[in-house]
């Protein structure tokens, strides 16, 4: 993914050093996410009464296409177009176009009106967020997907004489200078009515994406998809009694269920495949746990990535010392137990050799070593490389600081969490057992820039215990209601 700023200020306090400072510490942030170009452009327009002066980075990481620049400019116009994201339908793009470049022409081609904006975006499919400075207006509009599927913050600070967005935050950044864009609009920013010592933010006006232009005045904001199906089938109204997990053997499925299933999985293997072949040569992994939902993913994957290639499978494991000075304590104590055993036997003291503690041997672990057998007999043919990630406790506390600034402005235990597992995991620096017979390979770095992860898989079926308990008091109806995203 890459990253995208964007820095609006007067001509009253563009000179500011802590401005300056600002704009330097977001290069080198954003910089991370986009290693393979990066581009800044700086333009001034009049507001009522002042001057206003933008300042546009981009830091690219090329997936599709050649290795194309950013920010996108128009010459003629001096529209300009910050994209992190990929388009996967929607637009016509071939496997060798960038889909940034073809999301300007598009835009460039149409008026300069709202709707002719909304209109583009009410049409792509994939993740992104994005910032489309429209010159002829004096308009900037920005947004990221409806679902949020690639980050842009903006600052809410006091200071009200600057407006920032930008991908990721900075080092050690105050939480309460950044919150997250609100994903389910598109924002505008009138940038060319703009007042000297006026609060930035009140020139934005937001749009709400709705299901279908009959419910919103903004009639081409409208979401590219469908609303989820909330119709329960009659062969399943009595599913309590047919689908207990005692009798789930016998469960006879209506030829309607039976299609539903065959759509459901042509639906995730398209998926799957847009994503690979949209990215030849990119190197795929998938952030492997063991579960239901990487295994379906892998298997699938099986039947787009060719067959030379290797699929990668990053399992990560914490090291707990509060776990292993438990373990400790027990292997201790039953030793000893042992050794008064034997004591009492024969008189005398047996010494047992030391027991070793894998530290590492945590259920991900185990699930996922028993799931990349499991991927090695069933595609024989597939080189599965298993990568173990195993990260001591020093390791975390020694990359906690710059994680939590990562995902600022979020900042639950969960949030930290989560994303602690997902950056060790994606950095990929672990060691790497080709196939069962080889021997293991020390300090290996994934090279891989597409990492395949079942995030979503939960909330879209069913698996927390709130949808458990929505179907046990209000059946499948209920169970239905839990599972929509809006």
């Amino acid at each position: 993914m890459c990253g995208i700023q964007l820095l609006v200020t007067t001509n009253q306090v563009s000179e500011d050093p802590k401005y300056e400072r600002i704009w330097d510490l977001l290069k080198l942030a954003n910089s991370k996410r986009g290693p393979d170009y990066s581009g800044y452009e700086t333009i001034t327009i009049g507001g009522k009464g002042c001057e206003i002066q933008l300042s546009f980075g981009a830091h690219v990481l090329n997936l599709r296409g050649e290795k194309t620049p950013q920010p996108f400019i128009d010459p003629c116009t001096g529209d300009l177009l910050l994209f992190n994201g990929e388009i996967f339908s929607g637009l016509q793009i071939g496997l060798g176009d960038n889909d940034g470049v073809r999301l300007f022409e598009m835009l460039q081609n149409l008026g300069n009106d709202s709707d002719s904006i909304f209109k583009i975006f009410s049409t792509i499919r994939g993740p992104y967020s994005f910032v489309y400075f429209k010159k002829t207006v004096g308009k900037i509009w920005f947004g990221r997907d409806f679902l949020g599927r690639r980050s842009l913050l903006k600052h809410v600070g006091l200071d009200k004489n600057i407006f920032v967005l930008s991908s990721t935050g900075y080092e050690n950044n105050d939480s309460k200078f950044w919150e997250e864009v609100c994903a389910p609009y598109i924002h505008c920013l009138d940038v060319s009515s703009i007042e000297p010592n006026s609060d930035i933010n009140s020139y934005l006006t937001s749009y709400k994406w709705e299901y279908d232009s009959d419910t919103t005045g903004n009639s081409n904001l409208v979401l590219p998809f469908n609303r989820v199906n909330t119709e329960v089938l009659e062969d399943m109204e009595d599913s309590k009694e047919n689908m207990q997990i005692t009798n789930i053997k016998e469960y006879r499925p209506s030829q309607k269920t039976v299609a539903n299933i065959k759509d459901l999985h042509n639906l995730l293997m398209n998926s799957v495949k847009v994503r690979v072949e949209t990215s030849p040569g990119a190197g795929f992994a998938v952030l492997f746990s063991g579960g239901l939902d990487c295994m379906v993913l892998a298997a699938l994957m099986d039947s787009v990535v060719p067959k030379n290639e290797a699929i990668e499978l990053i399992n990560v494991a914490f090291a707990n010392p509060r776990i292993l000075k438990s373990q400790a304590h027990k292997t201790k104590s039953k030793t000893k137990r042992n050794d008064q055993k034997e004591e009492n036997s024969t008189g005398l003291v047996s010494f047992n050799e030391k027991q070793v503690i894998n530290e590492y041997n945590v259920p991900d672990r185990k699930t996922g070593l028993a799931g990349v057998k499991e991927l090695r007999e069933s595609y024989p043919q597939r080189k599965w490389h298993w990568i173990e990630v195993n990260v001591p406790y020093s390791q975390v506390l020694e990359h906690k600081q710059h994680i939590v600034d990562l995902l600022g402005p979020n900042s639950t235990v969960m949030d930290f969490s989560i994303g602690m597992a997902l950056w060790f995991a994606a950095r990929g620096k672990g060691t790497l057992v080709q196939d069962e017979n080889s021997e293991p390979t020390k300090e290996f770095k994934s090279s891989s820039k597409v990492l395949i992860l079942g995030m979503g898989a939960d909330e879209q079926f069913g698996g927390y215990s709130r949808h458990r308990e929505g179907y046990n008091f209000g059946g499948l109806e209920k169970l239905a209601n839990e599972v929509r995203f809006f």
